[in-house]
């Protein structure tokens, strides 16, 4: 485990284990439904958490998943340090060398058997999600960072994501770009299991240059 600190917070970066699977849930949950709500209408949140945002337990067992915790609980919108050692999950996030690129276990067009080659292929940033109450304090870039640093690690020079509406912009800070090699201006359009279409952004970065 990585302890380190943003915004003054006691944070520290660990990877998933499938013990923290409904912790994870609820985090998707929570975050889906309150910073998507700008961006989707809530049949498309209650559809895509439905038919694809969700725990992906292939990434955890790959040990390519991480969550960040804080010590203590929150309370009335504060930060209350613990004496005990209890940890909250308020973000998670990872990377994959496989080929699916968005969706948990429940996503139908999943690939995980097609493996990426890091000399031609890109890493699959996955999954990234931060409780509503700490945005904006640096946690998504901090798993964001830990994600590309280890996917150089497996020589992977290249990245790409499949983003929300709700998180473009943040991956255009990070350097990311739309890729228009396959959908119409980046977007992909993923009809879900309740009618409504979940619309998506393919975007990507250079690792190394």
């Amino acid at each position: 485990m990585n302890p380190t600190t943003s915004s003054s917070l006691p944070l520290t970066i660990r990877l998933a284990t499938l013990d923290d699977i409904p912790a994870l849930t609820a985090l998707i949950n929570i975050s889906v439904r309150t910073l998507h709500a700008p961006f989707y209408t809530q049949a498309q949140i209650e559809g895509s958490l439905a038919s694809v945002y969700g725990t992906d337990t292939t990434i955890v067992q790959d040990g390519n998943y991480f969550v960040v915790t804080i010590a203590g609980q929150e309370q009335s919108n504060a930060v209350v340090p613990a004496d005990s050692k209890e940890e909250r999950i308020i973000a998670c996030g990872g990377w994959s060398f496989r080929s699916t690129l968005y969706g948990g276990n429940q996503f139908s067009s999943r690939d995980d058997d097609n493996l990426m080659n890091p000399e031609t292929d890109a890493a699959k940033v996955r999954a990234l999600f931060v409780h509503p109450d700490f945005t904006r304090r640096g946690i998504g870039n901090m798993i964001l960072e830990r994600c590309e640093q280890e996917a150089r690690k497996r020589g992977f020079r290249r990245a790409e994501i499949g983003a929300t509406l709700a998180g473009v912009e943040f991956y255009r800070r990070s350097g990311y770009e739309v890729l228009h090699e396959q959908e119409v201006d980046g977007v992909e359009e993923r009809k879900l299991g309740n009618g409504e279409v979940l619309k998506l952004l393919r975007m990507g970065r250079k690792l190394v240059e």
